[in-house]
Parts: C-alpha cells; sequence; structure tokens
C-alpha cells in the first residue's frame, strides 16, 4: 500500500465439518472477502475475483475456498488420509504455509497421509498449485509437484537440557515436463523444539538446505526463536501481569521460501514482503516483550533489526506495538501500530492497522 493511502477490509468465514461414519468426515469453508470500495452494488459478483492462489485482488464475494475429506485406517494399516483442498503448513510455515493474514488464504489442492506409527507420527503429502509454476518462471499448468516427508525423533530426559521434539523432513519439487532432463528441487531439513527445565525457556530452531539440480546451487537457511516466561527469571510479579520475552534470529539464502507464512514474522510493516523471515531479502534480528496487565487485555512491543544480505539495500529496523483486547459481546479487538527505517538516509515509514472480530 502506497503512502498515505488507507484500506479498510472485510472477511466472513463459514465452516461447515460432517462425520460422515466413525472413521471417515468431510469438510467445507466457505470464504467472503471486500475491500471496501471494490464491488459494485448493483454486480456485486462480478469484482475482481482474487480466488485461492491470487490473494492480492480486492474482492471475493463468495467461494468454495476448502474441500477435502478424510478417512481413518484407509487400507488398514492405522494411518489418516486426506483428500481435496485445505490450508497446510509445514512445520512454522517458513518455506510453505497458509497465512490467514490474506483476505482469501492460500489453499492447497493435494493427498495427506498420517500415521502416529508408536509415536514416529509419519507424514507424506503431495500437493499441486498454479503458484509453483510462477516460482519456476512457468504457467502453473498443474504439471508441478511438491512432495513432503516427515517424521518425528524424541530425546527424552537428557541432562540439564530436558526432551528434545525433533522433525526431519524432506521436499522435492519437480516439474513432469522436464524431470528427465533433471529440473527437480531438494530441501533437507529439521526442526528442533522443546522445554528447558529452567528460567521457563523454550526453543524452536530449523535449518534447511535447498538443492536445485539443474542449477546446481543450494541455497540455506536456519532460525531461532526462543520465549522466556520472565516470572520465573526475574521472580515474583503482580499475577496478572505475565510477561514473557521472545527472541528471535532468521538467516536465508534467495531461493528457500516457496510460498510461506509471512505476516508479522519480520514485523508489522512487513518489510519483507510476502517471502518472510527467509525471503532472501534481509536476516532478521527481533526480540518482543508481551505483557497481560489486566484480564481481557494483552499488550506487545518489539523491535526488529534487518541486515541486508544480497545487496538489496534493505539494512534497517522497525519498531511495533500491539494491543489486544476483549470487548463486549465476546468481539476480539486488535490494534497496531509500527515505524520503519528502510534507508537511514531517507524519512520514516509508519502503519497503523486495527482489527475487530467475532467467532460464532
Amino acid at each position: 500500500m502506497a503512502g498515505n493511502q488507507k484500506a479498510i477490509d472485510v472477511r466472513i468465514v463459514l465452516n461447515m465439518g460432517f462425520e460422515v461414519t466413525q472413521d471417515s468426515r468431510a469438510f467445507l469453508s466457505f470464504n467472503g472477502a471486500e475491500g471496501w470500495g471494490t464491488i459494485s452494488a448493483s454486480s456485486p459478483t462480478l469484482g475482481t475475483q482474487p480466488g485461492p492462489n491470487n490473494p492480492g485482488n480486492p474482492a471475493d464475494t463468495g467461494s468454495l475456498e476448502q474441500a477435502w475429506f478424510q478417512a481413518d485406517n484407509l487400507i488398514g494399516d492405522g494411518g489418516t488420509a486426506t483428500i481435496g483442498r485445505k490450508f497446510f503448513t509445514v512445520g512454522a510455515g517458513r518455506i510453505i504455509g497458509t497465512d490467514e493474514w490474506d483476505q482469501t488464504p492460500h489453499a492447497y489442492a493435494g493427498m495427506w497421509y498420517e500415521n502416529g506409527a508408536d509415536d514416529w507420527n509419519v507424514n507424506l503429502f503431495m500437493i499441486q498449485d498454479i503458484f509453483f509454476g510462477h516460482i519456476d518462471g512457468g504457467q502453473g499448468n498443474g504439471d508441478i509437484d511438491l512432495f513432503g516427508f516427515s517424521f518425528d525423533y524424541h530425546l527424552k530426559d537428557l541432562p540439564g537440557i530436558g526432551d528434545i521434539n525433533m522433525t526431519p523432513y524432506l521436499l522435492r519439487m519437480s516439474d513432469r515436463n522436464t524431470l528427465t532432463a533433471g529440473s527437480y528441487k531438494n530441501w533437507y531439513g529439521a526442526n528442533l523444539n522443546g522445554a528447558l527445565p529452567f528460567a521457563g525457556i523454550t526453543y524452536d530452531a530449523e535449518l534447511v538446505w535447498a538443492h536445485d539440480n539443474a542449477m546446481d546451487t543450494t541455497d540455506k537457511a536456519w532460525a531461532l526463536d526462543l520465549s522466556l516466561d520472565l516470572e520465573q527469571v526475574i521472580g515474583e510479579m503482580p499475577e496478572s501481569l505475565s510477561p514473557t520475552l521472545e527472541l528471535g534470529i532468521a538467516a536465508a539464502d534467495d531461493l528457500v521460501a516457496i510460498n510461506p507464512s509471512y505476516h508479522n514474522t519480520a514485523g508489522i510493516y512487513d518489510l519483507l514482503g510476502r517471502g518472510g523471515v527467509w525471503g532472501g531479502a534481509a536476516d532478521t534480528w527481533q526480540a518482543h516483550l508481551g505483557v497481560e496487565p489486566m484480564e481481557g487485555w494483552e499488550g506487545r512491543i518489539g523491535y526488529l533489526h534487518f541486515n541486508e544480505n544480497n545487496k538489496s539495500g534493505l539494512d534497517g529496523w522497525e519498531l511495533d506495538v500491539e494491543v489486544g483486547h476483549e470487548l463486549n459481546g465476546n468481539v476480539q479487538a486488535w490494534f497496531g501500530w509500527a515505524m520503519v527505517d528502510q534507508n537511514r538516509n531517507a524519512s520514516k515509514d509508519y502503519v497503523v492497522y486495527g482489527m475487530l472480530g467475532l467467532p460464532f
């Protein structure tokens, strides 16, 4: 959005779940979205349709955004299979995900399989999406597939560390038209998370290498997020304050992210764009302090620093302030303000947002 402009957006979602049998179920989700002033009152269905693959367009007066069915023990193996189109996020969403900040959040068509397998939590999927074609310069003709495999591994009761949950994963994007010519890309990664048995510290770390076979290049990315319960670190505090300090650092080469969950992963302003913290525009350092000063109120203040890593010229900082409150009638309200310094030789940028929602 250009400077000195405003945007007022409205979105309504209707979800319907059906228990077909004890072992099978179906799900439908209708989404209607509008940027005020973008729809003709005389022809409300003729607004520019964003659809699930074009979230930037301003109006969609109603569409079936998710439609899938799920079956347990489909072939007698104890797993669960899902087929259709649905919201989907891999891990923390740094590579691929659904971002519900968008008016029409991105949904993916494909097949998913999961099996608890004695706590190994094996996951397999195959998805197709028009967006994948645009990533590689194609037209998204359905020939580009993304395959994925992951499982969980648990290290328990380590001295001084506690439990560690590890999820290695493998992603492979291939173009069926050119696969014989070696046109594919693999992501080899792992996520680690857990809670340390002291100071109320929880952590989430991720490391990945992305190898493009056709270009014979390898890009890498890593991230570390820490959360500290300050009441445990400092000592006794007012019962309602519940202060939490969150620290994060992330770095990535240019070609790691595909279609990530991006909003507010590196500030309210979304200075890094839809690529998020692994989009390659800059490395990020960030710290956020969250408090709950009284019942029904939440507050958060954050500072982010951006370090140029690909000659993009992005080397600056951002200051964020957010306040959330539950209003009468269960109406949820959030308000935020951000000040951004993108270029030390230019004036600063500002953004203000307000959001109201009513779950029903």
